[in-house]
């Protein structure tokens, strides 16, 4: 068992402290401050964060996306052919540009890698990258069906040759964000665009001697038209919200248990503290049918990006104490010792996920 972040972090300053990266940022964008002084206000940022899911016992941590505004400008200064439109929202209300692609869709340097080769440096956990996804990328640029599937293509492509940079770099671990992908429905044509673009992604990357994988989905249900296109690409583990209800555990129980499992069981969308009892319970059930301890992990249900700094850090604590809590014995077992029957809990999220898990499980 481990715990971690999902998607971005908060690059908000702690409470009472000054904005240093905010004000890094805006004298970068009036002239005041080039691009190499921008760069190590963000390093010591990045260093700061680092510190901190390392005092909260996150097991597998990263730089979140904090250097830039949003984590689509990056790929949009990077890539060849991309320019930024307006500004709008990913699904779970996280902040994004909308890229506009002026021509083929082309990498010709790494984008990621320096980054994550500075926050591999600063601590002695494993640090994972985390990208948003060709098909959501995609979709927030394209609206046409037939344009959005050509160019998720063209962006798997960019995007293989990125994280193949990170490979040969030594990094363990790659989240591919796919959101957007949770908004497709029942249409099976996107999520062939879906599948066409994430096994473009994957060209190279078969060897499990290559980084870890791990497909992010949250900000609506999974419909079942999507499992088959969803589960056939060889992501190692899924980061599901598992506070989105039945649709999600539906989706956990057809993933082979062979694959692991992050849920995604801390509430992003809000600074309310969540309960150590619903982490441990939800992967205590991640964990059945054969799965097994070793293959589940917790994370935030999306991005801690819109929520303050020291409300991350507290979100990102009370996950490091369900995975100490949920070692201290059989998974199962700790969490009946924790609550012995969650459907009839005095913890109201706790009764409301027993209820989706019973209803995935008896239809």
């Amino acid at each position: 068992m481990f715990a971690t972040f999902a998607g971005g972090y908060s690059r908000k300053p702690l409470p009472a402290q000054p904005d240093l990266l905010g004000d890094a940022e805006r004298r970068l964008l009036e002239g005041d401050l080039d691009a190499d002084g921008f760069r190590a206000v963000a390093d010591e940022f990045v260093r700061e964060i680092l510190g901190e899911m390392a005092v909260v016992e996150l097991g597998i941590v990263g730089e979140g996306g904090v250097r830039a505004h949003d984590r689509i400008i990056p790929w949009i200064r990077g890539l060849e052919g991309l320019a930024a439109g307006d500004h709008t929202t990913l699904p779970d209300g996280e902040p994004a540009t909308r890229p506009i692609a002026q021509d083929t869709v082309l990498w010709t340097r790494p984008v990621t890698v320096r980054d994550w080769q500075f926050a591999a440096g600063q601590t002695d956990l494993p640090v994972k990258q985390t990208m948003v996804g060709p098909y959501s990328l995609a979709a927030l640029a394209e609206t046409d069906p037939k344009g959005r599937a050509d160019l998720a293509v063209q962006l798997g492509e960019a995007l293989n040759l990125e994280i193949l940079a990170l490979a040969a770099a030594g990094c363990p671990m790659v989240e591919i964000d796919e959101p957007i992908t949770l908004q497709i429905g029942e249409d099976i044509a996107e999520f062939r665009a879906f599948r066409a673009a994430n096994e473009r992604l994957f060209a190279g990357l078969e060897s499990d001697d290559g980084p870890h994988l791990s497909l992010g989905l949250w900000g609506g249900q999974i419909d079942p038209a999507g499992y088959e296109d969803l589960i056939a690409l060889p992501y190692r583990s899924y980061l599901v919200d598992v506070l989105a209800g039945p649709s999600a555990w539906r989706f956990l129980d057809a993933v082979p248990p062979a694959r692991g499992i992050i849920v995604g069981s801390a509430d992003a969308r809000t600074e309310r503290l969540d309960e150590t009892e619903v982490h441990v319970w939800a992967m205590a059930w991640a964990a059945q049918e054969g799965r097994g301890s070793d293959r589940v992990g917790c994370s935030p249900n999306g991005s801690l990006g819109l929520i303050g700094r020291h409300f991350a850090h507290r979100k990102c604590l009370r996950l490091g104490e369900a995975v100490r809590i949920g070692s201290m014995g059989p998974l199962q077992e700790v969490a009946e010792a924790l609550d012995e029957n969650p459907a009839e809990s005095k913890l109201p999220e706790l009764r409301a996920m027993a209820r989706a898990v019973e209803s995935a499980r008896g239809s």
